[in-house]
């Protein structure tokens, strides 16, 4: 009886094992991923050969500024990645990046209609952006595989996966979009007053 009792929870704990494990594989597929894609939003291109902000600063936008066409590719892939991966990401990094779903999803709906030759100023003014929300979300990826790639259990579900309002539309508010509105309205020449999006109804 004993030698029975001792076999099947060994056995059980190796199936649990197994199991964990293809979990972890899952989490850190996720993360990966997520690296990944918010990393490529910190390639810049050179615009044109002359200074702008500085005796030494070229002027350069964020690669997915390079066309419309190159916006609405990053677009889907962030989109893509977060459907992807969220269910498996720790709580931290979910939050940050529908944070930065909801600026892209602001910034698509601004500016989704203007001349595709226009796209690589209107990255210059927010080139900073995307380089925050970049590091910020990596930074936070890194953290899991610091501190809870080892830990045996799962984020819960039920967790409130988003910021709270007020600290979404505080941290919005701080983007250059949002404080340089004015910069990218007079770019396109066609855009409202301000921009279209969560924080519109407070403008």
């Amino acid at each position: 009886m004993l030698t029975f009792i001792g076999s099947w929870l060994l056995r059980r704990r190796e199936l649990s094992l197994r199991l964990w494990e293809k979990l972890v594989d899952r989490r850190i597929e996720a993360h990966e991923r997520v690296i990944e894609v918010v990393k490529s939003l910190r390639t810049v291109f050179l615009i044109e050969p002359f200074t702008i902000e500085g005796p030494n600063e070229l002027a350069r936008a964020p690669a997915a500024f390079f066309s419309r066409e190159a916006f609405e590719a990053c677009f889907s892939e962030c989109t893509n990645a977060a459907a992807l991966s969220s269910t498996w990401l720790s709580t931290d990094v979910k939050r940050e990046l529908n944070l930065l779903q909801d600026y892209l999803t602001s910034l698509h709906a601004s500016i989704g209609h203007c001349p595709s030759e226009v796209y690589p100023q209107i990255g210059n003014i927010l080139r900073q952006d995307f380089i925050d929300f970049s590091a910020s979300i990596e930074k936070l990826a890194f953290r899991f595989f610091e501190n809870d790639l080892y830990s045996l259990k799962l984020h819960k579900l039920e967790e409130w996966h988003k910021y709270p309002i007020d600290e979404t539309e505080r941290r919005l508010r701080k983007t250059a979009f949002y404080e340089r509105w004015g910069e990218v309205a007079s770019i396109c020449g066609t855009l409202p007053a301000t921009p279209k999006g969560k924080l519109e109804r407070n403008s």
